[in-house]
């Protein structure tokens, strides 16, 4: 657990865990996290049909993703900021740390 206090306080039912997602995709974002919440073996563009490219830089898995508008919630309005991650310390200050680029799908 984040010395901040829980990442979060309950499941987030409008987003799957794993997987794809049902959702339409509304925004082409470079989402970054730490190795320890994001495995790049699970998270590969031949396994997730929105998933566009993976590659780590400075120890921080880089994803450029499509998501829906209901996992853009996630990161702004779900998580709990600042975030710290219990398995290897990286913090997060604020949900644009996490997504660092963001484009709306025309």
């Amino acid at each position: 657990m984040s010395p901040f206090g829980p990442v979060v306080q309950h499941p987030f039912p409008k987003v799957p865990v794993e997987g794809d997602c049902p959702h339409s995709a509304t925004t082409l974002v470079l989402f970054r996290m730490c190795p320890c919440q994001t495995d790049l073996r699970k998270v590969s563009p031949r396994k997730i049909k929105h998933v566009l490219d993976t590659h780590v830089v400075a120890g921080l898995a880089v994803v450029q993703v499509q998501l829906c508008d209901e996992h853009l919630e996630y990161f702004t309005e779900y998580l709990h900021y600042p975030m710290v991650c219990p398995g290897c310390g990286v913090a997060f200050s604020s949900w644009q740390e996490i997504l660092t680029a963001q484009e709306p799908l025309t």
